[in-house]
């Protein structure tokens, strides 16, 4: 009865090997400036921006931030959105009222021609 007396490797079957390689990404990731990892993240959204060349009414915004994130103003919000995630490879994005979002967590600088290739057509 009541809460387990058990830690998280227990009950969700994560190792001990996990559990340490977690801390050790986590101290890596708080030990970064954070300054040089919102830099980065910058980079990569400026360089789709950069790359891109957006038909008539698409406009980037780049805001400024914790975690710097491209909106992408369109016309028609909900087609863009569509044809991105249908496009090969698929790209998911947010849709944030008539705007669409692009978030850098997760962009690796491969990622940044193909985007602004998508975004270009």
């Amino acid at each position: 009865r009541g809460l387990p007396h058990h830690g998280i490797g227990r009950s969700c079957k994560v190792g001990k090997e996990e559990i340490l390689a977690l801390m050790v990404a986590l101290e890596r990731f708080a030990g970064a400036e954070a300054h040089i990892r919102r830099g980065a993240w910058r980079s990569l959204l400026h360089g789709i921006v950069d790359a891109a060349r957006p038909p008539a009414g698409r406009t980037f915004v780049i805001s400024d931030g914790e975690v710097p994130v491209m909106s992408v103003h369109d016309p028609d919000p909900v087609g863009l959105r569509a044809r991105l995630a249908a496009g090969s490879p698929a790209i998911h994005v947010r849709q944030v009222g008539d705007r669409l979002v692009i978030s850098p967590l997760a962009l690796a600088a491969d990622a940044v021609p193909v985007i602004a290739k998508a975004l270009s057509e």
